[in-house]
């Protein structure tokens, strides 16, 4: 079966489960927002109409797409009368911009926390070019750990002194600390990063035990990232929190932020972890041609600009993901986003979903949805519905099958505390995925557990 999800300004939606809800992006040529109203036969469940859309483009862009949907929905017939109108930013697309132009960025100061320096200076630098146009400096801290949180060398406490003396005196606005096996045992990186921010209490810094992963390239590039785009979200969520202030006034506004993974989570974890909504735009995309066509379980087509599609999979009315890439070459992050592959050019639509070369399964024959209308309002559509998220991605000794259990149910825990300070509705909070994955080249009873838990907005 093949549905084409097209948005349809003003149809009629045959139940409605709640308000109508503000899904906004924001791209380097503009902004557009939409007012999404849900209609499926029970909150959660997929189905949506576009009622309202607003695009501008210019420096205040932002501010007028904001106001002009805030308008109408405070000023309908029949609008909210009391309660908080729930407002979605999609940021993906020009976070991802910015990326690509580092002057607009502060430069990044990195600590790294290993064993010993790399002697070849193409180890001393990042893999890629992109990760690396963002960082200004680098110091090395002899200690760390192993991935499974066994000391590889005590911490070097002179040698700390002396980079942190030397940061005092670059006193850069934004540091990335890594150390090896912070993963799994952070205590080095923690010290070394209190120690920083003693010395530069007004620097941003950003720790890799707080994203968690596997691999020091993309872990690296993660805090790197992470810590240069601190103050472009501050700004941006500061001037979107302004004009809701504004425009709801008494009856209140609360602003969500699209993650990577077509997630939300709140502004203020946001402002924490930036990186968490890199990656974002065509992820909403994704979930909003789903919920246009009232689908929960299917496999989206997007079209491209060369006439070919990208192809994703949606299961219980979430995307699948897979980790971060950016940049060309790529660099690989630790934080989740959408999976997203090229459909093969030659065939129709029906089938093109159904022989993606790559592409993850979700299980069993389901729908092909063809997304029609603008990306932009699919991606609104897709944002305003969007349900708090948590993921997990660690790496774990096991000696029994009851230790894998034990561990599974220690992740999903701390996934669900994480999905409720995200937004997630306390009990609402459900496991979407779980899996376990042996690490090879490594010691036996060595796994990766990836936990991710979706809740219901508050």
């Amino acid at each position: 079966m093949v549905l084409v999800a097209s948005p349809s300004e003003g149809s009629e939606c045959s139940q409605h489960t709640g308000p109508s809800l503000i899904g906004a992006q924001l791209r380097p040529d503009g902004a557009t927002a939409a007012v999404v109203r849900p209609c499926g036969g029970a909150p959660g469940e997929p189905g949506a109409e576009v009622v309202h859309v607003e695009r501008a483009s210019g420096a205040d862009a932002l501010e007028r797409v904001l106001g002009a949907a805030l308008g109408a929905v405070l000023e309908a017939p029949g609008g909210p009368s009391s309660g908080r109108v729930s407002v979605v930013l999609d940021l993906g697309p020009h976070l991802e911009h910015l990326l690509h132009r580092p002057e607009l960025l502060d430069p990044v100061a990195v600590v790294r926390v290993a064993p010993r320096a790399g002697t070849d200076p193409a180890l001393a630098r990042h893999p890629s070019a992109l990760v690396e146009a963002l960082v200004c400096c680098r110091w090395v801290v002899p200690g760390g750990h192993d991935l499974l949180g066994r000391e590889l060398r005590l911490l070097d406490r002179a040698a700390l002194t002396a980079v942190v003396g030397e940061l005092a005196g670059a006193a850069p606005r934004c540091v990335a600390v890594v150390a090896a096996g912070s993963a799994g045992q952070p205590v080095h990186e923690r010290t070394v990063a209190d120690a920083v921010q003693a010395a530069l209490p007004g620097a941003r810094i950003s720790a890799a035990h707080d994203f968690g992963g596997h691999g020091s390239a993309a872990r690296e590039a993660t805090v790197v990232a992470d810590a240069a785009l601190g103050a472009a979200v501050d700004a941006l969520v500061d001037r979107a929190e302004a004009v809701l202030r504004r425009r709801a006034g008494r009856r209140g506004a609360e602003l969500r932020l699209c993650r990577g993974d077509g997630g939300s989570l709140s502004a203020e974890r946001a402002r924490s972890a930036p990186v968490l909504v890199l990656g974002s735009g065509l992820g909403p995309a994704v979930l909003g041609a789903a919920q246009l066509a009232g689908e929960d379980g299917c496999r989206v087509l997007l079209p491209v600009a060369d006439g070919g599609h990208l192809v994703a999979g949606v299961r219980n009315g979430l995307a699948l993901v897979r980790p971060l890439v950016v940049g060309e070459p790529a660099a690989e992050l630790v934080v989740p986003s959408v999976a997203l592959d090229r459909a093969r050019p030659s065939a129709p639509p029906a089938d093109r979903a159904d022989r993606v070369e790559g592409a993850a399964s979700v299980g069993g024959r389901v729908p092909d949805v063809v997304a029609g209308g603008e990306l932009d309002e699919l991606a609104c559509v897709g944002a305003a519905l969007a349900r708090p998220l948590s993921w997990l991605d660690e790496i774990t000794a096991i000696g029994s099958a009851d230790d894998l259990a034990a561990v599974q149910r220690a992740a999903v825990q701390r996934a669900t505390a994480l999905a409720t300070a995200n937004g997630a509705e306390p009990g609402s909070a459900d496991v979407v995925e779980v899996s376990s994955v042996a690490v090879p080249y490594s010691r036996a009873g060595t796994v990766r557990v990836r936990v991710r838990v979706g809740g219901v907005g508050r």
